[in-house]
């Protein structure tokens, strides 16, 4: 499973909101995430992952989150 994909199933899994409601355009606000769904979020990432996030409220899409994880990873 590809980054993009396991990022939309976190959040699928964190929100229950069906994979296929959820695209790299939706916008976090879309999906009824708050500061503390975000935080969690990072966290969850950062598990998955191996990584280090900081929080950027610059980032306002799935799309967004996916990069700044693709960064971290690399």
């Amino acid at each position: 499973m590809e980054i993009s994909e396991k990022i939309i199933s976190l959040l699928s899994q964190h929100k229950d909101i069906p994979t296929e409601k959820i695209s790299e355009s939706s916008t976090m606000a879309d999906l009824g995430m708050d500061s503390l769904d975000y935080v969690e979020l990072i966290m969850q990432a950062e598990d998955e992952f191996g990584i280090t996030l900081k929080a950027d409220s610059s980032m306002t899409t799935v799309g967004d989150f996916i990069e700044m994880v693709k960064g971290a990873a690399k």
